[in-house]
């Protein structure tokens, strides 16, 4: 929260502690995401998690780098589209992408098939 008491953002994540912190989401207001993205770093800390597993959106990059986390490329989404605002949406991180959001838990979609 700010110093007035207002919400700058939140996540949702399943956590088995001392094992995996699996981040289905993390939203964070404009200015906020390093608190967010710190806030989620020491929750998972605090249940001894080894890591921290999630998508993640363009916004929150600078944070999670400042925060020291590692990227690793998993998946890559490709979108073709005429339509510049649907295509803007999508590359300013506004629209979501794909079924269910954080589905990287899901074997169908993170298990490797070679």
């Amino acid at each position: 929260t700010d110093a007035k008491g207002g919400v700058l953002g939140g996540y949702l994540a399943f956590v088995t502690p001392g094992a995996n912190f699996y981040v289905l989401d993390c939203m964070a207001r404009a200015g906020a995401a390093l608190r967010v993205v710190n806030s989620m770093m020491a929750t998972a800390a605090d249940a001894r998690c080894v890591e921290v597993i999630g998508r993640t959106r363009p916004h929150l990059f600078e944070a999670l780098s400042d925060a020291g986390c590692m990227f690793v490329k998993h998946c890559t989404t490709v979108v073709a589209t005429r339509d510049e605002e649907l295509l803007a949406a999508l590359v300013s991180g506004e629209a979501e992408v794909g079924g269910f959001i954080g589905g990287m838990w899901s074997r169908l979609d993170s298990d490797r098939f070679d």
